[in-house]
């Protein structure tokens, strides 16, 4: 038979509020020229332990805020992350574009008075940069088999993004979460379906994907999810699209998964309606015998 384990991590972002917005737009992107932003405010990892066991990755991407990880008890020579928290409230997400790997996230430099509708440019942007802003939520887990039999891990039928608040109910419909082996993207979830799921792919040209606007997008649904997962993993499921993220973990193996959270531009609901707004993040994973 096989076995399932599951971790439960949850996140919650808040997204800052600015002063002096004028209007919301019914376009993608916020409008505002000042900095609308998501803060992480703190992420627990509750383990029933067993065969899988997940930690804070001994290497961590450039988080643009600094980040502090409690650890539980040592199972099995693995020490479990137990917490994940931002060491101060600070800025650490905003409205880019990109594929969802590091160093492959966008955001257009606006005209003033022509928010949303006409850009000089378009500018890579990366945690850390000189600037000091970070631009999305980053963190890395190491992922543990210590069964003596190989493991698929997936998303769980209960992961979810939601919002707290009527506000963070519409950012919380343009989040994306990105997961890569550092290399490969292994899966990109939206909170909710839209009319489409593309992101600016390059500094190149000024397309910025707003709503209503010819632009040329780049569209990849390879590993792609919007809403819910509706499939709890049990014996015999069949995973929807995005809901692997580690196919054959060998026994006694680890795999590092690196994540990333941001509010995607493009998408219909990344308004000024979002800010203010709480977004909850709760990454479900479960893992059954390969």
């Amino acid at each position: 038979m096989k076995n399932k384990t599951k971790v439960i991590l949850g996140l919650a972002a808040m997204l800052a509020g600015t002063a002096g917005i004028a209007g919301v737009s019914t376009f993608a992107w916020f409008t505002t020229t000042r900095t609308a932003q998501v803060n992480l405010t703190s992420a627990k990892v509750y383990s029933s332990y067993g065969k899988l066991l997940v930690a804070y990755g001994a290497t961590q991407p450039n988080q643009g805020t600094a980040y502090t990880h409690t650890d539980g008890t040592a199972v099995d020579t693995v020490t479990p992350v137990t917490a994940i928290a931002a060491t101060t409230v600070a800025q650490n997400e905003t409205d880019i574009s990109g594929s969802g790997k590091i160093g492959e996230f966008f955001k257009p430099v606006w005209i003033p008075g022509h928010e949303t509708e006409t850009a000089s440019a378009v500018e890579s942007k990366t945690n850390g940069e000189s600037d000091g802003v970070s631009y999305y939520i980053a963190f890395t887990l190491t992922f543990w088999n210590k069964g003596t039999t190989a493991i698929d891990v997936y998303y769980n039928s209960t992961a979810a993004i939601t919002g707290a608040d009527a506000a963070g109910i519409e950012a919380a419909k343009a989040t994306r979460v990105a997961v890569t082996d550092g290399t490969t993207l292994q899966s990109v979830w939206q909170g909710a379906t839209d009319t489409a799921y593309k992101y600016v792919s390059s500094a190149t040209g000024t397309a910025f994907g707003t709503v209503g606007v010819t632009t040329d997008l780049t569209q990849n649904t390879a590993g792609f999810h919007a809403g819910s997962f509706a499939t709890a993993v049990q014996k015999g499921f069949t995973p929807t699209v995005g809901q692997t993220l580690i196919s054959n973990l060998p026994a006694n193996t680890s795999k590092d998964l690196i994540f990333t959270s941001w509010i995607e531009g493009t998408a219909t609901a990344a308004d000024n309606d979002c800010i203010g707004g709480t977004v909850n993040l709760t990454l479900d994973f479960a893992a059954l015998e390969h």
